[in-house]
């Protein structure tokens, strides 16, 4: 049975995958750059459209991650009120959207991983 500490810990989990998600658009960040100053750039169309999604992305993922954090410390706070009953918690914190939010995020973020990684592949 789902606790409000194991949804609290759910939360801390997704914004610590979206700190690591933070990181990896930096290096890629870094990729582009490195990409974009070879001689022959036949790919600063590519690039350009790369870096665009990535700032897109990046918003996307500040906004999620400030939402998730405030729902980490609503399920603190319930916690502590030691309120029982998961299935008015998890409707309080609008579990359901954010979860939701959190996988069509993911599933955004891992189809950009792919374009990038594949950006020097043609």
């Amino acid at each position: 049975m789902l606790s409000v500490n194991s949804l609290h810990l759910q939360y801390r989990l997704w914004i610590s995958e979206l700190n690591e998600d933070i990181n990896v658009l930096r290096i890629f960040t870094d990729y582009l750059a490195e990409v974009s100053n070879k001689q022959n750039n036949k790919y600063a169309a590519p690039v350009d459209a790369l870096k665009k999604k990535f700032a897109q992305i990046r918003n996307e993922l500040d906004e999620l991650k400030h939402e998730m954090h405030l729902q980490k410390m609503k399920l603190g706070a319930i916690a502590k009120a030691d309120e029982s009953n998961i299935n008015n918690v998890k409707e309080t914190i609008q579990h359901e959207v954010a979860e939701l939010r959190y996988e069509n995020f993911k599933k955004q973020f891992n189809t950009l991983k792919k374009e990038v990684t594949e950006l020097e592949t043609d």
